[in-house]
C-alpha cells in the first residue's frame, strides 16, 4: 500500500488567495539547500517584492513535516476540484517534493480537501512565526 507519510521535504510551496484586491494571497515556500533550508513568506496585502526570506534550520522543516502528516496532506495528492458556480472566490495550490522522489500536488477553487482549513491556519501560524509577527 502507498505510504502517505511524508518523511523529509526537499521543497514545499503553498499558496492561497484571500480576496480579489491587489496582492490578495499568502504564499509559503521551503527549499532544501544541502544541509540548510531557505524559507519564503509572502503575506496577504503586501507585494511579492517585499516577501520575507530567510535561512531556516532542520527543526523548522521537521515542524512543517509533522504538520503535513498531522492533516494527511500527502492524501491530498491529485485533488483538483473547482466550483464553477462561484465568481471572485478563493483558491489554493500545494506542491511538495520529498527527498525520496515523491511529488504531491493539489489545487482547488472554492473546493477544499479534508482538513484544508485547519492545515492552512497552522501553516500560516508556522510561517508567520518566522517573521516574528504570528
Amino acid at each position: 500500500m502507498f505510504n502517505r507519510k511524508i518523511n523529509k521535504i526537499s521543497s514545499f510551496s503553498f499558496r492561497y488567495t484571500t480576496g480579489n484586491y491587489m496582492d490578495a494571497w499568502e504564499e509559503y515556500r521551503l527549499t532544501e539547500n544541502g544541509v540548510a533550508y531557505s524559507a519564503y513568506v509572502k503575506k496577504d496585502g503586501i507585494p511579492d517584492e517585499q516577501a520575507f526570506k530567510a535561512a531556516v534550520d532542520g527543526e523548522f522543516a521537521d515542524k512543517l513535516t509533522a504538520l503535513l502528516n498531522k492533516y494527511n496532506v500527502a492524501g491530498w495528492d491529485g485533488f483538483q476540484k473547482y466550483n464553477k458556480l462561484v465568481l471572485d472566490g478563493n483558491s489554493f495550490t500545494l506542491s511538495v517534493k520529498t527527498s525520496d522522489g515523491r511529488d504531491i500536488y493539489a489545487n482547488g477553487y472554492m473546493r477544499w480537501p479534508k482538513h484544508y482549513r485547519e492545515a492552512r491556519d497552522e501553516l500560516t501560524e508556522l510561517f508567520h512565526g518566522l517573521t516574528n509577527e504570528a
